[in-house]
């Protein structure tokens, strides 16, 4: 953090802007403390990128809207793929370890997804009402197509759980 502030002050740089997800908005925060320390007139500015669109107080983050697009693409290449076979499965996995928001808008928007499954909703994996089951049946009929984020397995209930 010492090289670059010294770098920044020796050019005479009072404002500088971030683009980023959590890990910069932490760094800024950090990097805020160190040059209040200093004593230096510097601003420091956060704009907030991220896929997940998980961020507090935005409606919608820089990035989101390209991110749901491309993953509208990545679920209708899916389901192509699993209407060229019988009782296929298909499974695309989005971004989202704390929240679902890409995979859920992108799973409405492309009106092809059987199962959606994110951190903020528990489920089951086996049982009646299990994920495995409704893949099963549905899959027989004609085709599954799944969505899950990386924080899906959050809502995993505690039976299921390795």
């Amino acid at each position: 953090m010492q090289k670059v502030f010294h770098a920044l002050s020796a050019r005479g740089i009072t404002h500088v802007y971030f683009i980023g997800g959590m890990g910069t908005v932490s760094f800024v925060k950090h990097f805020k403390d160190f040059v209040r320390r200093q004593g230096a007139q510097l601003s420091l500015i956060t704009i907030p990128c991220v896929l997940e669109n998980d961020l507090p107080f935005f409606d919608q983050s820089v990035g989101f809207s390209t991110g749901l697009e491309e993953s509208i693409e990545f679920i209708e290449s899916a389901t192509v793929e699993a209407e060229g076979a019988e009782n296929a499965v298909g499974v695309i996995r989005l971004t989202g370890k704390r929240a679902g928001y890409l995979a859920v808008g992108a799973a409405l928007a492309s009106q092809n997804v059987d199962i959606c499954l994110v951190p903020e909703m528990s489920f089951s994996l086996y049982g009646a009402h299990g994920v495995y089951e409704a893949i099963c049946q549905k899959a027989m009929k004609d085709r599954c197509i799944i969505v899950i984020t990386e924080g899906a397995v959050q809502g995993l209930q505690a039976e299921d759980a390795m």
